[in-house]
Formats: C-alpha cells, structure tokens, sequence
C-alpha cells in the first residue's frame, strides 16, 4: 500500500492504517528526539508521543509525498517548543549501542588494527557531533541518518530549498572544521 492510500484509510479511522503509520514512524521519531535532541529514553518517549498526538490531530494536512518529512517537522516543532527556553544539554551517553548507528561498523575485511582505528575515529566523530550547535547537528541527522533528500530536509524544516542546502553545507563545513582541529589537537598532544 502506498504513502498516499495509507493516509487516506487513516484519515477514515481504520485502524488498521493507523497502527501501520504508527509503526512507520515511531521508531524514526524517538531516535531523532535521542541522537538529534540527546533527550534521554523517557524524555524521547514523552515527546514522541506529544508527536504522534499532533500528528494525528492535523492529519488531513500531509499531502501524502513526503510523510516521512511531515512526520519529523511535527517532530522538531514539538522539540523547539519543550526546548526553547532550556540551555542546551551536556553529552546525555547512550543506554546502549543499539539504537546508535554510528556505533556499527562497516563489515568489511580489514585488519584489526584497521578497525580498531575506524572505532576510534567513528568515536571521535560521533563525540563531535553532539558538541555541535542544534540546528547543524539536526540538519546532519535528518539527512545522514535518516536519509531525508534535500526536497524532504526543506520541507522538514519549513524552508526552502537552497536555505536547506546552505544549511547542510554549513553543518557539513562545521563538522569538518571541528574534526581537522581535533586531529590537529591530539597529533600536537603526541609530541
């Protein structure tokens, strides 16, 4: 069943349709809210919820293309509103590495020194990439992690186009510029 057809049996309360959306979606959202938002596991379960009761109060206004996109600018609509008014939060560590995708490793045949030097290097990025500002660190999650195309990352964001691009290129730049100082930094700390 298509995007557009599931809405449409959501939208005349089958049930059926909704349960699938749910099943769709949640996942997406409660891990945007812990990597994008670093809320912990009961924080992400609240403002998940507090989303998928929007969601369902201003169903009829997805179009049906880009649910996925709907679904997470509901999403980061319900972050900003809990966290505007809140400093940003420290480094909240995972309850575990599965729900982590960065904490994978390629299965690949390389050497163990090989991969014990990608663990190290996927470590520091992921390190980097909860001491970025918000906005970066969620344009980065959204289109890395979640996948989003650059039309879905505009629409999640409410913006256009080329400010989601300029955005993404920013964080991108943000991301690069932190990982060479931290490179820098830890060769000058060797010697």
């Amino acid at each position: 069943m298509n995007q557009k057809a599931l809405l449409e049996d959501a939208l005349r309360g089958k049930r059926a349709a909704c349960d699938r959306l749910a099943r769709m979606y949640i996942p997406i959202t409660f891990r945007y809210f812990r990597q994008a938002w670093r809320v912990t596991q009961s924080e992400a379960e609240e403002l998940t919820q507090e989303t998928f009761a929007e969601a369902w109060s201003s169903l009829k206004y997805c179009r049906g293309t880009q649910v996925k996109a709907w679904f997470l600018t509901i999403a980061r609509r319900v972050a900003w509103k809990k966290f505007k008014t809140q400093a940003p939060k420290a480094f909240v560590s995972k309850d575990s590495e599965e729900d982590d995708p960065i904490a994978e490793l390629p299965s690949t045949q390389a050497s163990q020194e090989e991969l014990v030097l990608m663990k190290a290097q996927f470590e520091q990025l992921r390190e980097l990439f909860v001491h970025l500002r918000p906005e970066f660190r969620e344009v980065l999650y959204l289109y890395y992690l979640e996948e989003l195309t650059v039309e879905e990352l505009a629409h999640s964001l409410e913006v256009p186009m080329g400010t989601a691009k300029t955005w993404l290129q920013r964080a991108r730049a943000n991301l690069k510029q932190e990982w060479y100082s931290a490179q820098k930094s830890t060769v000058n700390g060797r010697r």
